[in-house]
Protein backbone atom coordinates (compact mmCIF):
# COMPACT_ATOMS: atom_id res chain seq x y z
CA UNK A 1 0.00 0.00 0.00
CA UNK A 2 2.58 2.21 0.96
CA UNK A 3 4.63 1.54 -2.77
CA UNK A 4 1.21 2.25 -4.42
CA UNK A 5 0.66 5.52 -2.70
CA UNK A 6 4.28 6.79 -3.28
CA UNK A 7 3.90 5.94 -6.97
CA UNK A 8 0.72 7.79 -7.12
CA UNK A 9 2.27 10.48 -5.55
CA UNK A 10 4.77 10.52 -8.02
CA UNK A 11 2.64 10.88 -11.09
CA UNK A 12 0.69 13.82 -9.22
CA UNK A 13 3.81 15.18 -8.91
CA UNK A 14 5.33 15.40 -12.68
CA UNK A 15 2.56 17.99 -14.22
CA UNK A 16 3.07 20.61 -10.89
CA UNK A 17 7.09 20.33 -11.64
CA UNK A 18 6.33 21.07 -15.34
CA UNK A 19 3.87 23.84 -14.78
CA UNK A 20 4.15 25.21 -11.18
CA UNK A 21 5.21 29.13 -10.64
CA UNK A 22 5.06 30.99 -7.39
CA UNK A 23 2.11 32.89 -6.91
CA UNK A 24 0.21 31.67 -9.87
CA UNK A 25 -3.47 31.97 -9.45
CA UNK A 26 -4.91 28.31 -9.50
CA UNK A 27 -8.49 27.52 -9.39
CA UNK A 28 -9.86 23.80 -8.28
CA UNK A 29 -12.57 22.46 -9.76
CA UNK A 30 -14.65 20.15 -7.73
CA UNK A 31 -17.34 17.47 -9.91
CA UNK A 32 -20.66 19.01 -8.62
CA UNK A 33 -22.06 21.48 -11.40
CA UNK A 34 -22.94 24.87 -10.49
CA UNK A 35 -26.11 24.90 -13.24
CA UNK A 36 -28.23 22.42 -11.91
CA UNK A 37 -30.42 21.13 -15.21
CA UNK A 38 -28.02 22.23 -17.37
CA UNK A 39 -27.78 20.01 -20.59
CA UNK A 40 -25.80 19.93 -23.82
CA UNK A 41 -27.54 19.33 -27.10
CA UNK A 42 -26.17 18.36 -30.42
CA UNK A 43 -28.24 19.12 -33.52
CA UNK A 44 -26.73 17.81 -36.92
CA UNK A 45 -25.85 20.88 -39.36
CA UNK A 46 -25.06 18.90 -42.38
CA UNK A 47 -22.91 15.55 -43.36
CA UNK A 48 -19.60 16.41 -45.64
CA UNK A 49 -19.49 13.82 -48.35
CA UNK A 50 -21.00 12.64 -51.06
CA UNK A 51 -23.78 9.28 -50.56
CA UNK A 52 -21.55 7.09 -53.02
CA UNK A 53 -18.46 8.25 -51.68
CA UNK A 54 -17.16 9.19 -54.90
CA UNK A 55 -16.13 12.82 -53.88
CA UNK A 56 -13.88 13.65 -51.54
CA UNK A 57 -13.60 11.76 -48.06
CA UNK A 58 -11.35 8.52 -47.98
CA UNK A 59 -10.45 7.91 -44.41
CA UNK A 60 -9.15 9.59 -41.38
CA UNK A 61 -6.60 12.16 -39.93
CA UNK A 62 -8.72 15.22 -40.99
CA UNK A 63 -8.27 18.94 -39.83
CA UNK A 64 -11.73 20.62 -40.24
CA UNK A 65 -12.15 24.51 -40.69
CA UNK A 66 -14.93 26.68 -41.75
CA UNK A 67 -14.76 30.30 -43.41
CA UNK A 68 -17.10 33.14 -42.92
CA UNK A 69 -19.32 31.99 -46.54
CA UNK A 70 -19.87 29.12 -44.58
CA UNK A 71 -17.52 26.86 -46.86
CA UNK A 72 -16.04 24.06 -44.91
CA UNK A 73 -11.92 22.86 -45.40
CA UNK A 74 -10.98 19.29 -44.67
CA UNK A 75 -7.80 17.99 -44.69
CA UNK A 76 -8.61 13.68 -45.35
CA UNK A 77 -5.69 11.52 -44.90
CA UNK A 78 -7.16 8.84 -47.01
CA UNK A 79 -7.68 11.78 -50.02
CA UNK A 80 -4.02 12.25 -50.04
CA UNK A 81 -1.97 14.71 -47.17
CA UNK A 82 -1.08 17.08 -49.87
CA UNK A 83 -4.75 18.12 -51.21
CA UNK A 84 -7.33 20.39 -49.11
CA UNK A 85 -10.80 19.58 -49.82
CA UNK A 86 -13.61 22.13 -50.32
CA UNK A 87 -17.33 21.55 -49.40
CA UNK A 88 -20.26 24.36 -49.59
CA UNK A 89 -22.11 25.04 -46.47
CA UNK A 90 -25.37 22.42 -47.65
CA UNK A 91 -22.64 19.67 -47.37
CA UNK A 92 -22.10 18.93 -51.38
CA UNK A 93 -18.16 18.93 -52.11
CA UNK A 94 -17.21 22.20 -54.37
CA UNK A 95 -13.55 21.14 -55.37
CA UNK A 96 -9.83 19.92 -54.58
CA UNK A 97 -7.39 22.69 -53.73
CA UNK A 98 -3.27 21.11 -54.29
CA UNK A 99 -1.64 18.38 -54.88
CA UNK A 100 1.12 16.26 -53.71
CA UNK A 101 4.88 17.65 -54.57
CA UNK A 102 7.37 20.70 -53.50
CA UNK A 103 6.33 23.13 -56.30
CA UNK A 104 4.02 26.07 -56.12
CA UNK A 105 0.74 25.17 -54.96
CA UNK A 106 1.62 21.56 -54.13
CA UNK A 107 1.97 20.14 -50.82
CA UNK A 108 3.66 16.89 -48.88
CA UNK A 109 2.04 17.03 -45.68
CA UNK A 110 -1.04 20.01 -44.62
CA UNK A 111 -0.27 20.01 -40.93
CA UNK A 112 -2.20 23.28 -40.16
CA UNK A 113 -5.71 25.19 -42.10
CA UNK A 114 -5.91 28.79 -40.63
CA UNK A 115 -8.63 30.46 -42.42
CA UNK A 116 -7.35 34.26 -42.04
CA UNK A 117 -9.30 37.66 -42.14
CA UNK A 118 -11.12 38.23 -45.49
CA UNK A 119 -11.27 34.54 -46.19
CA UNK A 120 -7.45 33.82 -47.44
CA UNK A 121 -6.12 30.46 -46.29
CA UNK A 122 -2.70 29.96 -44.24
CA UNK A 123 -1.72 26.04 -45.18
CA UNK A 124 1.22 24.75 -42.88
CA UNK A 125 3.49 21.90 -44.67
CA UNK A 126 5.15 20.11 -42.20
CA UNK A 127 7.73 18.26 -44.76
CA UNK A 128 7.51 20.77 -47.04
CA UNK A 129 8.92 23.15 -43.91
CA UNK A 130 7.06 26.17 -45.28
CA UNK A 131 3.73 27.96 -45.33
CA UNK A 132 1.36 28.90 -48.71
CA UNK A 133 -1.36 31.80 -48.50
CA UNK A 134 -3.99 31.15 -50.85
CA UNK A 135 -6.51 33.89 -52.04
CA UNK A 136 -10.40 33.45 -51.35
CA UNK A 137 -10.40 32.31 -55.05
CA UNK A 138 -7.66 29.93 -53.69
CA UNK A 139 -4.58 31.85 -56.05
CA UNK A 140 -1.66 31.07 -54.59
CA UNK A 141 -0.25 34.60 -52.87
CA UNK A 142 3.12 33.69 -51.29
CA UNK A 143 4.72 31.02 -50.13
CA UNK A 144 7.19 31.31 -47.20
CA UNK A 145 9.79 28.76 -45.10
CA UNK A 146 8.05 27.88 -42.43
CA UNK A 147 10.45 25.04 -40.54
CA UNK A 148 8.64 24.67 -37.40
CA UNK A 149 5.81 23.22 -39.39
CA UNK A 150 4.15 20.20 -37.68
CA UNK A 151 0.71 18.64 -36.94
CA UNK A 152 -0.13 19.14 -32.75
CA UNK A 153 -1.62 22.44 -31.34
CA UNK A 154 -0.74 26.18 -32.70
CA UNK A 155 -2.30 29.42 -32.44
CA UNK A 156 -1.36 31.98 -35.30
CA UNK A 157 -1.72 35.76 -33.67
CA UNK A 158 -2.36 38.63 -35.60
CA UNK A 159 0.98 40.15 -35.63
CA UNK A 160 2.24 36.88 -37.39
CA UNK A 161 3.86 35.43 -34.63
CA UNK A 162 2.56 31.81 -33.26
CA UNK A 163 2.57 30.10 -29.84
CA UNK A 164 3.43 26.41 -30.69
CA UNK A 165 3.36 23.10 -28.81
CA UNK A 166 6.35 20.79 -29.37
CA UNK A 167 8.69 18.35 -27.66
CA UNK A 168 11.93 19.44 -28.71
CA UNK A 169 15.18 17.62 -27.56
CA UNK A 170 17.97 20.21 -27.90
CA UNK A 171 19.83 21.41 -25.04
CA UNK A 172 17.81 25.22 -25.30
CA UNK A 173 14.51 23.29 -25.90
CA UNK A 174 14.30 20.26 -23.87
CA UNK A 175 11.91 19.80 -21.14
CA UNK A 176 9.88 23.23 -22.61
CA UNK A 177 6.96 22.61 -24.47
CA UNK A 178 5.61 25.61 -25.46
CA UNK A 179 7.20 27.90 -28.03
CA UNK A 180 7.29 31.70 -29.37
CA UNK A 181 7.86 31.25 -33.01
CA UNK A 182 8.86 34.47 -35.50
CA UNK A 183 6.94 34.73 -38.78
CA UNK A 184 9.79 33.07 -40.27
CA UNK A 185 9.16 29.59 -38.19
CA UNK A 186 12.14 30.88 -36.22
CA UNK A 187 11.78 29.94 -31.95
CA UNK A 188 12.12 33.25 -30.40
CA UNK A 189 11.24 32.00 -26.45
CA UNK A 190 10.70 28.20 -25.33
CA UNK A 191 8.88 28.14 -21.90
CA UNK A 192 6.28 25.92 -20.24
CA UNK A 193 8.26 24.65 -16.76
CA UNK A 194 10.08 26.16 -14.09
CA UNK A 195 12.73 23.33 -14.08
CA UNK A 196 12.74 21.75 -17.32
CA UNK A 197 12.86 17.80 -17.12
CA UNK A 198 12.38 15.36 -19.77
CA UNK A 199 13.23 11.46 -18.96
CA UNK A 200 12.21 8.52 -21.64
CA UNK A 201 8.75 7.28 -21.09
CA UNK A 202 7.74 11.14 -20.58
CA UNK A 203 6.25 12.27 -24.06
CA UNK A 204 2.72 12.21 -23.12
CA UNK A 205 3.60 14.67 -20.06
CA UNK A 206 4.45 17.17 -22.61
CA UNK A 207 1.79 17.27 -24.96
CA UNK A 208 -0.45 20.14 -24.95
CA UNK A 209 -3.78 21.52 -26.67
CA UNK A 210 -3.61 25.26 -26.86
CA UNK A 211 -6.59 27.70 -27.48
CA UNK A 212 -6.52 31.94 -27.75
CA UNK A 213 -7.71 33.46 -24.70
CA UNK A 214 -10.14 36.42 -24.58
CA UNK A 215 -6.99 38.64 -22.95
CA UNK A 216 -5.18 39.93 -25.70
CA UNK A 217 -1.54 38.03 -25.83
CA UNK A 218 -2.72 35.09 -23.86
CA UNK A 219 -4.02 31.47 -24.35
CA UNK A 220 -4.85 28.59 -22.83
CA UNK A 221 -2.70 25.61 -22.49
CA UNK A 222 -4.38 22.03 -21.47
CA UNK A 223 -2.63 18.86 -20.33
CA UNK A 224 -2.81 15.87 -22.40
CA UNK A 225 -2.60 13.22 -19.67
CA UNK A 226 -3.92 15.72 -16.40
CA UNK A 227 -7.15 17.39 -16.54
CA UNK A 228 -5.49 20.73 -16.23
CA UNK A 229 -5.75 23.98 -17.74
CA UNK A 230 -3.28 26.84 -17.63
CA UNK A 231 -3.54 29.97 -18.93
CA UNK A 232 -0.18 31.98 -20.42
CA UNK A 233 0.77 34.98 -22.14
CA UNK A 234 3.12 35.44 -25.02
CA UNK A 235 6.18 36.46 -22.59
CA UNK A 236 5.88 32.90 -21.43
CA UNK A 237 4.66 34.08 -17.85
CA UNK A 238 1.88 30.83 -16.38
CA UNK A 239 -0.94 33.84 -15.38
CA UNK A 240 -3.62 31.14 -14.18
CA UNK A 241 -4.17 27.62 -13.59
CA UNK A 242 -7.65 25.38 -13.65
CA UNK A 243 -7.40 22.04 -12.37
CA UNK A 244 -10.38 19.61 -12.67
CA UNK A 245 -10.68 17.46 -9.91
CA UNK A 246 -12.82 15.07 -11.30
CA UNK A 247 -12.89 11.22 -9.69
CA UNK A 248 -13.17 10.07 -13.57
CA UNK A 249 -10.07 11.56 -14.87
CA UNK A 250 -6.88 11.26 -12.76
CA UNK A 251 -3.09 12.34 -14.03
CA UNK A 252 -1.66 9.67 -15.67
CA UNK A 253 2.42 9.18 -17.46
CA UNK A 254 1.50 5.89 -19.71
CA UNK A 255 -0.97 4.49 -21.09
CA UNK A 256 -1.46 0.73 -20.67
CA UNK A 257 -0.80 -1.37 -24.14
CA UNK A 258 -3.91 -2.17 -25.82
CA UNK A 259 -4.97 -5.77 -25.92
CA UNK A 260 -8.25 -7.40 -24.96
CA UNK A 261 -6.66 -8.68 -21.60
CA UNK A 262 -5.24 -5.36 -20.39
CA UNK A 263 -7.05 -2.48 -18.60
CA UNK A 264 -8.88 0.40 -20.12
CA UNK A 265 -7.35 3.11 -21.92
CA UNK A 266 -6.46 6.48 -19.80
CA UNK A 267 -8.99 9.46 -20.60
CA UNK A 268 -7.47 11.77 -22.77
CA UNK A 269 -7.82 15.65 -23.01
CA UNK A 270 -7.82 16.55 -26.57
CA UNK A 271 -9.54 19.79 -27.20
CA UNK A 272 -10.46 22.77 -25.28
CA UNK A 273 -12.34 26.67 -26.97
CA UNK A 274 -13.27 29.73 -24.95
CA UNK A 275 -16.37 31.36 -26.29
CA UNK A 276 -17.64 34.82 -26.34
CA UNK A 277 -19.41 34.15 -23.17
CA UNK A 278 -15.91 33.37 -21.07
CA UNK A 279 -16.74 29.79 -20.78
CA UNK A 280 -14.42 27.08 -21.48
CA UNK A 281 -15.21 24.50 -23.19
CA UNK A 282 -12.90 21.15 -22.30
CA UNK A 283 -13.13 18.05 -24.37
CA UNK A 284 -12.00 14.25 -23.40
CA UNK A 285 -11.65 10.94 -24.27
CA UNK A 286 -13.21 8.16 -22.26
CA UNK A 287 -13.05 4.32 -22.84
CA UNK A 288 -16.53 3.08 -23.17
CA UNK A 289 -17.87 0.30 -20.78
CA UNK A 290 -17.73 -2.76 -23.96
CA UNK A 291 -14.33 -1.58 -25.33
CA UNK A 292 -12.71 -4.32 -24.95
CA UNK A 293 -15.42 -5.80 -27.79
CA UNK A 294 -14.07 -3.19 -30.18
CA UNK A 295 -10.10 -4.58 -29.88
CA UNK A 296 -9.24 -6.05 -32.76
CA UNK A 297 -5.77 -7.82 -34.07
CA UNK A 298 -4.21 -5.96 -37.03
CA UNK A 299 -3.67 -8.41 -40.19
CA UNK A 300 -0.69 -10.62 -39.00
CA UNK A 301 2.66 -10.42 -41.19
CA UNK A 302 5.20 -13.03 -40.62
CA UNK A 303 8.20 -11.92 -38.40
CA UNK A 304 5.91 -9.04 -37.04
CA UNK A 305 5.10 -8.79 -33.04
CA UNK A 306 0.97 -9.08 -32.70
CA UNK A 307 -0.62 -5.57 -32.85
CA UNK A 308 -3.85 -4.44 -31.49
CA UNK A 309 -6.10 -1.48 -32.76
CA UNK A 310 -9.68 -0.22 -31.68
CA UNK A 311 -12.18 0.23 -34.59
CA UNK A 312 -11.99 1.05 -38.00
CA UNK A 313 -12.52 3.99 -39.98
CA UNK A 314 -13.78 5.93 -37.29
CA UNK A 315 -12.62 6.12 -33.39
CA UNK A 316 -16.83 5.99 -32.51
CA UNK A 317 -15.90 2.49 -31.26
CA UNK A 318 -15.10 1.84 -27.95
CA UNK A 319 -14.68 5.58 -26.84
CA UNK A 320 -16.62 8.66 -25.80
CA UNK A 321 -16.07 12.25 -25.39
CA UNK A 322 -16.91 13.89 -22.23
CA UNK A 323 -17.94 17.62 -22.50
CA UNK A 324 -17.27 19.94 -19.65
CA UNK A 325 -18.13 23.88 -19.82
CA UNK A 326 -16.22 25.85 -16.94
CA UNK A 327 -17.39 29.73 -16.50
CA UNK A 328 -13.70 31.01 -16.32
CA UNK A 329 -15.42 34.10 -14.50
CA UNK A 330 -16.35 32.11 -11.61
CA UNK A 331 -14.24 29.16 -11.74
CA UNK A 332 -17.58 26.93 -11.33
CA UNK A 333 -18.38 23.80 -14.01
CA UNK A 334 -21.29 24.06 -15.56
CA UNK A 335 -21.63 21.26 -16.78
CA UNK A 336 -20.56 17.49 -17.58
CA UNK A 337 -22.33 15.36 -20.05
CA UNK A 338 -20.74 12.05 -21.84
CA UNK A 339 -21.79 11.58 -25.44
CA UNK A 340 -21.46 8.06 -27.20
CA UNK A 341 -19.18 9.13 -30.23
CA UNK A 342 -15.94 10.90 -30.45
CA UNK A 343 -17.01 14.70 -31.20
CA UNK A 344 -13.45 16.28 -32.05
CA UNK A 345 -12.31 20.33 -31.75
CA UNK A 346 -14.52 22.82 -31.53
CA UNK A 347 -13.54 24.45 -34.60
CA UNK A 348 -15.65 27.56 -33.73
CA UNK A 349 -18.21 28.76 -31.28
CA UNK A 350 -21.01 26.03 -30.97
CA UNK A 351 -19.84 23.75 -33.90
CA UNK A 352 -18.07 20.34 -33.01
CA UNK A 353 -17.41 17.79 -35.77
CA UNK A 354 -17.56 13.86 -35.68
CA UNK A 355 -16.47 11.68 -38.05
CA UNK A 356 -18.18 8.04 -39.59
CA UNK A 357 -18.82 5.56 -41.95
CA UNK A 358 -21.64 4.68 -43.94
CA UNK A 359 -23.07 0.38 -43.57
CA UNK A 360 -20.88 -0.08 -47.30
CA UNK A 361 -17.64 1.84 -45.59
CA UNK A 362 -18.35 5.44 -47.18
CA UNK A 363 -16.52 7.77 -44.94
CA UNK A 364 -18.26 11.44 -44.31
CA UNK A 365 -17.78 14.14 -41.66
CA UNK A 366 -20.99 15.16 -39.54
CA UNK A 367 -20.94 19.14 -38.34
CA UNK A 368 -22.80 19.82 -35.30
CA UNK A 369 -24.46 22.70 -33.46
CA UNK A 370 -23.76 22.22 -29.48
CA UNK A 371 -25.88 24.04 -27.00
CA UNK A 372 -26.10 24.76 -23.65
CA UNK A 373 -29.58 24.74 -22.16
CA UNK A 374 -30.43 26.51 -19.61
CA UNK A 375 -33.28 25.71 -17.48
Amino acid sequence: MLFRTLVHLTILAIPNALTSQSQTPRTIIKSTPACRGCTLTLERVVRLGSPDGKEGLRGTGRIVTRDSRGRYYVVDGGAGPGVLLVFEPNGKYRETIGRKGQGPGEYTAISQVFVLPGDSIRLDDTRNGRYTILSPEYRVVRTSPYPIAHYLSTILFPDGFAVTTKTLRTPQEVGLPLHRVNPAGEIVRSFGADTPIYRTGMSNVFKRFLAPSSAPGQFHAAQFQAYVVERWDTAGRKVGEIVRDADWFRPWTTQPKLTPDAPARNPVLFAIREDRQGRLWTFSEVPQADWKKHVHQSPYREGEPTNWFIGGVTRNDGADTMVEVIDLASGQLLVSQRFDQMLWKMFEDGFVYSDGEDDVGNSYVDIWRIVLKQP
